[in-house]
């Protein structure tokens, strides 16, 4: 009885311990559970958004600036906009950039104003660089202006990279004050050409790694942010074609005239512009087309007054007929014999 009440004791530890197990295990997957969840929406070890991409809009918790200062992070953006107030979304955006520092690096747009039914509105491309303390506050903004369709955001980390430059500057730096120290004892004309010539690579390569730097702290420094703004045309903002069936018939006659008109403007242009080539054509073709005539007319002298002799005739035989064979077999008979 003792021997199956320890079993029994034995037992219940057993199924206490594996439920304490089993709770630290889902504990232990809340948390990675969590940590996923952190990662799709962008959030890595430092507190840097990466990669994000919602759609729709940006909510608050979607941008994040890494609060160690140590880390060199660049942070670039790209956001697409509808709008049906193109002119006034416009200038918001224009004034959004002004506001926290920054400034337009690249611009272009296309289309035209809508007026009539059809036509797609206009499309602009900015490029806006923002100051990286001022990004956050930026990003945020952009609710306020149209529709947000599409919204994409990545963080670079240079760190390595950064402070790799400034270890390769700072060496080459003290190499070249070694180098000072040896020019300033050297006395022979050879040993200062060879140190001038050492010198002066040393301060190409520091040129080049210093602008390196420099361009790397301006992406720091400031954020790049690609923003396309397009124009969604409603019906009532454009009217159809006015008049009647005569008089818009006649404007379109009078629209082809015009391109006509204008097509052999252009032609005569052109004709006037490529007249030196066509002339040199023209001298070309002259010559190869006297060339052709002179040659068939010796071909034509060559030739028999007469023409060129007919093949005599051949007759083909005639099959003999039968009353002509047999005289032949006649003669050929066998000569009779003598009694």
């Amino acid at each position: 009885m003792k021997r199956y009440l320890c079993l029994l004791l034995a037992l219940c530890f057993c199924l206490v311990s594996l439920s304490g197990c089993g709770s630290q295990g889902k504990g232990s997957q809340g948390t990675s559970i969590s940590d996923a969840a952190g990662s799709d929406y962008g959030y890595d070890y430092d507190g840097a958004v990466e990669n994000t991409e919602l759609p729709g809009g940006i909510s608050a918790d979607a941008v994040v600036i890494a609060a160690d200062p140590t880390r060199k992070l660049i942070y670039t953006a790209e956001v697409s906009i509808e709008t049906e107030a193109y002119e006034t979304d416009y200038s918001a955006l224009v004034q959004s950039v002004k506001a926290v520092g920054g400034y337009v690096s690249n611009e272009e747009v296309r289309g035209a104003v809508p007026q009539h039914y059809g036509d797609v509105g206009r499309n602009s491309y900015m490029e806006a660089r923002i100051p990286t303390d001022k990004f956050e506050e930026f990003m945020q903004t952009l609710n306020e202006v149209g529709r947000i369709t599409s919204r994409s955001m990545n963080v670079d980390d240079v760190t390595d990279e950064y402070y790799d430059v400034e270890a390769r500057i700072e060496m080459l730096e003290k190499r070249y004050a070694k180098f000072e120290e040896h020019m300033e004892r050297a006395t022979e004309m050879s040993d200062i050409i060879e140190l001038e010539n050492e010198m002066s690579q040393i301060l190409y390569e520091l040129d080049v790694l210093k602008g390196s730097k420099r361009h790397i702290d301006n992406r720091i420094e400031y954020s790049t942010v690609r923003i396309e703004l397009r124009e969604v045309v409603k019906a009532e903002a454009v009217t159809a074609s006015e008049g009647n069936l005569g008089s818009r018939a006649g404007d379109a006659f009078l629209n082809t005239l015009q391109g006509m008109g204008v097509f052999f403007e252009d032609l005569f242009v052109f004709l006037v512009g490529a007249l030196p080539v066509l002339i040199i054509l023209g001298v070309l073709a002259v010559v190869i087309l006297f060339l052709v005539r002179r040659s068939a007319k010796k071909r034509k002298k060559n030739r028999p007054a007469n023409g060129l002799p007919q093949a005599p005739e051949v007759i083909a035989p005639q099959p003999e007929s039968a009353a002509e064979k047999e005289p032949e077999q006649s003669e050929t008979q066998l000569p009779e014999k003598k009694e």
